[in-house]
């Protein structure tokens, strides 16, 4: 699975492990993309899914770029006889992210944004995009998109 080269994915992906030597000859890869344990407390680990969500998107964001790493992520999801809630805040984000990413894409080839105005008041409470930040951004950077995102939720008629 993925490039194959010593990419470190475990120091900046907590869900993340090198295999070892043998267990990676064994199985023919180095990493194990989804080694997660969850504590069967369903919100907690919703909400360790959308962290995991967005140590991934950050890590793929960056310099890294390297957008196969979600389907081993996946690969190794299935492989798991135990599923739990941590995957499923996991692919919700993720599922979040690439709707809003979509969205955005959209409005920029039409340069309406009434359009985002008009989904946020209908899909969008002002909890939701502050948690959707919350696994996503730096301190600072999460402090200027909150400046931006009270504009409009205040334009959408959404609770600041």
């Amino acid at each position: 699975m993925g490039l194959g080269n010593d990419l470190e994915y475990e120091k900046e992906l907590s869900f993340v492990t090198k295999l070892d030597k043998k267990e990676a000859k064994r199985q023919g890869r180095s990493y194990n993309f989804w080694d997660t344990t969850p504590t069967d407390n369903w919100f907690a680990d919703c909400e360790t899914g959308k962290q995991y969500a967005g140590q991934f998107l950050r890590y793929i964001c960056r310099d890294n770029n390297y957008i196969p790493l979600l389907t081993d992520c996946v690969l190794d999801m299935r492989r798991r006889e135990d599923r739990s809630d941590i995957e499923i805040g996991f692919c919700e984000m993720i599922c979040q992210y690439a709707m809003f990413s979509f969205l955005f894409r959209e409005i920029l080839n039409e340069w309406d944004p009434f359009k985002l105005i008009a989904f946020w008041k209908e899909h969008i409470t002002g909890d939701e995009i502050d948690s959707y930040l919350e696994g996503m951004l730096d301190k600072e950077n999460r402090e200027k998109s909150q400046a931006l995102l009270k504009k409009v939720k205040q334009q959408a008629g959404v609770k600041a």
